[in-house]
């Protein structure tokens, strides 16, 4: 009987320590791909919420460096060269970092997919550029990074939360690979 006891106890626990509770991430990551021209484009980024929450100048800062997501730096990948606001961007994958402002964003990519925004390196930085936010009308409540606007040979890739749209004008040679 003593054995017999045992033996449940032993499996009831292993069933306990072996059973995992699942929920939703927070902040579920995404990844989202665009064919531009002759090239691609895929940015991987996490999707945190506003869940109401006063967004840009409170929970993400002005004038410091963000990390564009939630979880961990976002990504960009190009399969080929596209420009992004007249700055050439070649074939490759690099951190997506940006400067939110009130009345400018400072779009940073840097070739070190490691960095993050609280331990920034600039010896690696590609380039830096500056748009300007557009408030919407529209509320935005989960961090969305996708692209509008296409023709053969230019799109503009939208960041957009809460009431701010930030377009970053992308262009691509249709001649190259």
């Amino acid at each position: 009987m003593k054995r017999i006891l045992a033996l449940i106890i032993c499996a009831t626990l292993i069933g306990v320590v072996n059973a995992q509770v699942k929920t939703p991430a927070p902040s579920p990551s995404q990844v989202v791909k665009q064919a531009l021209g002759l090239s691609k484009i895929e940015v991987n980024y996490s999707r945190p919420g506003v869940k109401d929450r006063e967004i840009f100048g409170k929970l993400v800062p002005f004038d410091k460096m963000w990390r564009t997501g939630a979880n961990g730096v976002t990504t960009i990948k190009v399969k080929s060269k596209v420009m992004f606001e007249g700055k050439e961007l070649k074939k490759g994958t690099y951190a997506f970092l940006t400067i939110p402002g009130k009345d400018k964003w400072t779009i940073v990519v840097n070739s070190n997919t490691k960095n993050n925004a609280w331990a920034y390196d600039d010896a690696t930085e590609v380039f830096r550029i500056d748009v300007k936010p557009v408030t919407s009308t529209e509320k935005v409540e989960t961090f969305t990074i996708g692209f509008d606007n296409l023709t053969d040979a230019s799109c503009t890739m939208q960041l957009k939360w809460a009431n701010t749209v930030v377009p970053i004008k992308v262009t691509v040679n249709t001649e190259e690979a």
